[in-house]
């Protein structure tokens, strides 16, 4: 993946630097060496400074909010290369060899493929799952085509990511090494890359009790002492600062997250501003096109509830067309594979959907403990099954979920992918297992 932006510029003045400046200098010196090492010596103090300098004022430029959202992302392949070597060339050569003019020409056509390779709209619903570096937390980013939808209509695509832990509440797992900063860093990556530069919305399906009551004002407190449970609304403090977020939902205490996010950007010195309020994602709380063709709705999470084993909050995504669910290749994204179906189910209504329906659903579950679902079939099932539709719906989960055979019944499930691509032992008794992508 090439990053280019600012840093084209600031190379084009680099390569006149050292070509005219610095080399010649250190040529210099290594001659002045042996006349007298004295000289030499001042020389190249000389270049180091001038290095250092130009160190610090790449640094400072590349640092600077404003011009952070001008990186550009686009896959490396034989066009791109030869574009570039290109450019290189007459800057290579001997100078009056030929004209270094000639690196125009490529340059711009360089520039105006990368920058057409960011304009490009989705034009099928899709999911990617994206790498964390850490198998227990997910995090998918839907990128819907917007179409003649006037509500967002300065964008080319409907962005929405959803993060999740699923660490079992009742089992006890390998402590996690993922920070706050390193999952920022890898999805504001992995989101350049897909050229997502406004989020409609961010969900944070866990909710969890581990709050700080307390900020000390040092860097040591920042880095050290945010919990486990705290690194997915840390990580949203973050890219709140860089990217425009139109809703924030939060699994969980969502009161309470709003004044530790504000403490924690003012901690790590970070310029911008949450900028978002945080909305409670509770079971019912809906986010819908006005055009009805893509809806958000939480099936689970009841924070009014004093146990922190129901606030989980799973998400059901209604789109009128198929959606479909790829494994982000950092190294290759338009090569991103296919997820894998783990277990196909077999069903009447799937086969009518596929005819004549193409609408989908697709149900990203969260639970990190068996009382979600319990609560649920307490309190929903009868009104899910009331409601129950022909499209063809997945779920997409960990293989450690605490999930039914009974509430897999209940949701009509046609096929099961896990975020991890083991099995979901629980589905094993309902069809068969499968190895073929989601999408024909």
């Amino acid at each position: 993946m090439l990053r280019v932006g600012w840093g084209l510029i600031i190379n084009l003045f680099a390569i006149g630097l050292f070509g005219w400046v610095i080399v010649p200098l250190n040529l210099l010196a290594g001659l002045c060496y042996l006349l007298s090492p004295a000289i030499a010596d001042s020389i190249w103090t000389i270049v180091s400074t001038i290095v250092a300098h130009l160190h610090e004022l790449i640094i400072w430029l590349t640092s600077l909010p404003s011009l952070s959202k001008a990186w550009l992302y686009t896959p490396i392949n034989t066009a791109i290369m030869l574009m570039v070597i290109l450019s290189m060339v007459p800057w290579l050569l001997p100078r009056g060899f030929v004209s270094r003019w000639l690196a125009l020409p490529p340059l711009t056509l360089l520039m105006m493929t990368v920058y057409a390779n960011q304009q490009s709209p989705k034009t099928i619903p899709t999911l990617y799952i994206l790498p964390t570096g850490d198998r227990y937390v997910s995090a998918v980013l839907l990128q819907y085509p917007n179409g003649n939808n006037e509500r967002t209509s300065k964008n080319k695509n409907i962005n929405w990511l959803f993060l999740a832990d699923h660490r079992s509440a009742t089992i006890r797992t390998m402590a996690s090494k993922l920070t706050a900063d390193k999952l920022f860093t890898a999805l504001e990556q992995h989101l350049g890359s897909l050229s997502v530069d406004v989020l409609e919305g961010v969900i944070v399906q866990s909710g969890h009790t581990g709050l700080t009551t307390t900020l000390n004002n040092d860097d040591t407190f920042a880095t050290s002492s945010i919990r486990q449970s705290e690194i997915l609304p840390m990580t949203v403090a973050q890219l709140a600062a860089r990217i425009p977020i139109g809703q924030y939902w939060q699994a969980g205490r969502s009161e309470r997250w709003d004044n530790l996010q504000q403490a924690y950007q003012i901690i790590n010195h970070s310029e911008g501003r949450l900028g978002v309020s945080t909305q409670p994602c509770e079971q019912g709380k809906t986010w819908q096109l006005p055009n009805g063709a893509l809806t958000i709705q939480a099936l689970t999470g009841w924070s009014k509830v004093g146990d922190a084993s129901v606030w989980d909050c799973t998400i059901a995504i209604d789109t009128s067309l198929p959606i479909q669910i790829l494994k982000y290749d950092a190294a290759h994204p338009l090569k991103s594979l296919p997820s894998t179906i783990q277990t196909r189910i077999s069903s009447d209504h799937s086969t009518v959907q596929q005819v004549n329906d193409p609408s989908s659903r697709l149900i990203l579950n969260a639970d990190t403990h068996q009382r979600v679902w319990q609560m649920w079939s307490l309190l929903c099932s009868a009104d899910a099954s009331n409601n129950q539709t022909s499209s063809h719906t997945t779920w997409l989960g960990h293989s450690e979920s605490q999930i039914t055979t009974e509430v897999l019944r209940h949701q009509t499930i046609d096929e099961i992918m896990t975020y991890d691509d083991k099995g979901l032992e629980v589905a094993l008794s309902l069809g068969e297992i499968g190895n073929v992508s989601p999408q024909k």
